[in-house]
């Protein structure tokens, strides 16, 4: 029975985990980051149960779930992927912030924020900085965090060269960071106790 227990839990984790990853699928950043909530909350429950739990894994349970986790990517996700599906709606806001009367009324409705008295579109050039800057972010959000991280931090200092709107509505690539630092922790964390002896 209790050997049962611990495989009900392990199931219904390993389900949550692979929830996790069906939310991100075709989504953008928002949904990577509230799938990392859960991806990481799944990973410290197997972690605390595999060393704290009433009923003892066995060796087994521990591999099937290490094969499992080492199935997966390093930070849950491909990040680089999410932060293009956010660039796709922005295009299109832009399109849309050309076409109007006023555009610097348009960007205070579609940002919360007031502009400039002068506030104009976004121009094809300024576009084309965006998606060159946001390129180069997606190719380093799908190395280890550790690599990426003094490469997204000289992104983001290129940020301050944006347009207004797009310095708005840009995310932050750093915090992008942090967040798959977290993922990777909590797996290595977990992995580290499903072979611990």
């Amino acid at each position: 029975e209790a050997k049962g227990d611990a495989q009900t839990a392990m199931d219904t984790w390993m389900a949550g985990i692979r929830f996790s990853e069906h939310v991100t699928h075709g989504g953008s950043l928002i949904f990577s980051l509230v799938a990392a909530k859960s991806l990481i909350a799944n990973f410290r429950a197997l972690t605390y149960a595999v060393q704290h739990g009433p009923t003892r894994w066995s060796a087994e349970q521990r591999k099937e779930v290490a094969q499992q986790i080492q199935s997966l990517p390093e930070t849950g996700f491909d990040w680089g992927q999410a932060l293009f599906y956010e660039e796709i709606p922005l295009d299109v806001v832009v399109q849309q912030m050309k076409s109007v009367k006023n555009p610097a009324e348009y960007f205070r409705q579609v940002t919360g924020n007031p502009s400039n008295v002068d506030f104009s579109a976004p121009s094809a050039t300024d576009t084309a900085a965006f998606h060159k800057v946001m390129s180069a972010a997606e190719d380093a959000l799908r190395e280890s965090p550790e690599v990426a991280d003094a490469q997204l931090r000289l992104l983001q200092e290129q940020e301050q060269k944006f347009h207004p709107f797009y310095r708005q509505v840009t995310p932050s690539l750093t915090r992008i960071n942090e967040a798959r630092k977290e993922v990777l922790e909590a797996r290595q964390e977990l992995l580290s106790a499903l072979t611990a002896r």
